[in-house]
């Protein structure tokens, strides 16, 4: 006859810990085992330091550290301490120490803008002219009249 019994266990401290069972049918002795359990900290939560603003125009970027671990990994999927960053999103880090515990930053958002559209300016005469002469400029419906030498 075979019987298999289960027991669980969930420690929260390190330890040595004793399992004793005994079965009821003399003579037989209980049976006694011991296991040592170590249970490692979590690290603590990895900030993310950004090295300039993480709101910029469309070219642009903006990089982001976390602080110290054993090992890294990216909401972007990548592996190293620093990312550079390019596009729009909410970036976190999963650090791992050297016991394997694993701890993930607080978001940072990152927000690129569109550039914006090249503007079209309109001379109403000609752009070469003399000292005394003058042109008026539209550019979205606005007028700069430059006098004399163009104006930058």
């Amino acid at each position: 006859m075979s019987t298999t019994l289960a027991a669980m266990f969930t420690p929260t401290t390190s330890g040595v810990y004793l399992l004793a069972w005994s079965i009821t049918n003399p003579p037989c002795a209980p049976s006694v085992d011991a296991v040592t359990i170590t249970v490692n900290a979590l690290p603590a939560t990895p900030t993310i330091t950004p090295d300039g603003p993480t709101t910029f125009c469309a070219g642009g970027s903006v990089q982001l550290t976390s602080s110290a671990a054993d090992a890294y990994l990216w909401s972007n999927s990548e592996m190293t301490q620093s990312i550079v960053v390019t596009t729009n999103g909410s970036y976190t880090v999963q650090i791992t120490d050297v016991n394997g515990c694993t701890a993930t930053s607080a978001p940072t958002a990152v927000t690129v803008n569109a550039l914006p559209a090249t503007p079209t300016i309109t001379p109403d005469g000609p752009t070469t002219f003399c000292a005394d002469g003058s042109v008026q400029l539209d550019e979205f419906g606005c007028k700069m009249r430059i006098c004399g030498a163009i104006q930058r």
